[in-house]
């Protein structure tokens, strides 16, 4: 897959994912006509809606899909040194010195391999290590952590911007 092909398919899973927010966020609303939600979708970068399946197709766009495309132009920046808007603070201090591209290739691995659970609002990500056959990465992230990373990562794809000073 081209990196330009995987951009637009990035670009396009946001635009959906932010047209699903403004749906959710006025569902009760009986009196909002389609120019009001027409000019929010304009105007607002942020997402309101996360549905569990949602994240799930995102992360697929995101990660899986593209496979190497762009992973030669992904930092080797260690997880502890990426600013809070990655959503990533809180991940264990086993994988603090994990470097960007390796952690995105153990959550590609675990989503590829059907090895992920989802309790309520927290998404279990699981890795085995292939010469022992036991897991050797288990993350546990919530559904604001994720969907902050989520963002974050789109963001960082399509601009490659490591800080998101503009997230």
């Amino acid at each position: 897959m081209k990196k330009e092909n995987v951009t637009s398919m990035i670009a396009v899973v946001r635009m959906a994912n932010n047209l699903l927010g403004l749906i959710d966020q006025h569902k009760n609303n009986k009196d909002i006509k389609l120019s009001e939600i027409l000019e929010k979708i304009n105007k607002d970068e942020h997402h309101y809606f996360w549905n569990q399946y949602q994240m799930l197709t995102s992360l697929t766009a995101f990660i899986v899909i593209p496979k190497e495309t762009f992973w030669n132009d992904v930092s080797d920046i260690e997880l502890s040194k990426l600013s809070e808007r990655w959503g990533l603070r809180n991940v264990s201090s086993k994988y603090a010195d994990m470097k960007l591209k390796f952690f995105l290739r153990k959550i590609r691995n675990s989503i590829s391999h059907g090895n992920i659970e989802i309790d309520k609002t927290v998404f279990i990500f699981k890795d085995k290590n292939p010469d022992t056959s036991k897991y050797d990465f288990i993350v546990n992230l919530t559904y604001d952590e994720l969907s902050k990373f989520v963002q974050a990562f789109a963001r960082y794809i399509m601009t490659s911007d490591i800080e998101l000073q503009n997230l």
